[in-house]
């Protein structure tokens, strides 16, 4: 059974929308696992630094009006460390060893949680236009003991880099049970860029991993070769994910999640 999160009120916040060219896209159903990424990185991950100054999206114009969104939340260190499992044997072929499964890092809740999202794994639901994007993966404890029903909790802006926060509709918000072997995936659109103070945050996807009605991580999902990675001051290195496939095809990911229960 989908454990419902407990309620909690939304921070006050306000929108600036980044325009996002209209992409033709396929959607894709719930399956394959590609572009292989586990939560094991070659370093400790760390927070980028901040820089200045207004960065525009590649091609795009911002002059459009609107209001603008500012993040909130305190910025969390993750407490990863790095994977030496993988040998190189003699035949070429690569022995990855025993499994390593380091606590995923924490990030940012921002201000647009809400509550009571639906229970549901197919988040492109309204013709809005943009690229299709699928992420799998497993929920495991830091034993990489499978975790059967965890909660995976999603919310993201749309592809033109707004947040729904108030419709009934709840767009581009869901929540999905692991499965028997702690699997998970859903799919959905791309979110898009919006302009957090004078610069472009770039693409995310906010999470929360509950267990047994427990909320256990609250943590966000970046995009490797995003623009607007470098100089964000939330972006965790350990966070950042490959995505394989192709805008006209489809993306799609994999993320697995290693908490403590």
């Amino acid at each position: 059974m989908v454990v419902q999160p407990i309620a909690r009120g939304p921070s006050a916040a306000t929108i600036m929308s980044a325009p996002y060219t209209r992409r033709a896209f396929m959607s894709i159903g719930l399956v394959g696992l590609s572009g292989l990424v586990l939560n094991c990185s070659s370093k400790s991950p760390k927070l980028r630094g901040k820089e200045t100054g207004i960065l525009d999206p590649p091609g795009r114009d911002t002059s459009d009006s609107g209001q603008r969104i500012q993040d909130s939340g305190q910025r969390t260190l993750d407490s990863g460390r790095a994977d030496t499992a993988a040998v190189q044997d003699t035949a070429g072929a690569v022995d990855t060893g025993p499994r390593v499964c380091n606590e995923t890092s924490p990030n940012i809740e921002g201000p647009f949680w809400v509550p009571g999202v639906p229970e549901r794994s197919e988040l492109d639901l309204y013709d809005d236009d943009g690229i299709s994007l699928t992420i799998s993966g497993q929920v495991t404890d830091t034993d990489c003991n499978p975790i059967p029903g965890a909660v995976v909790e999603v919310w993201h802006a749309n592809p033109s880099g707004i947040y729904d926060n108030h419709s009934p509709e709840k767009r581009y918000r869901g929540q999905l049970a692991a499965d028997a072997s702690g699997n998970y995936s859903f799919h959905t659109l791309k979110p898009g860029w919006y302009l957090n103070g004078p610069r472009f945050r770039p693409s995310h996807i906010h999470i929360k991993i509950w267990v047994e009605g427990r909320q256990i991580k609250t943590t966000q999902l970046y995009f490797e070769g995003d623009p607007y990675i470098d100089g964000d001051e939330f972006v965790v290195d350990d966070l950042i994910l490959p995505l394989s496939g192709g805008e006209a095809t489809g993306l799609k990911g994999r993320f697995d999640f290693a908490v403590v229960v």
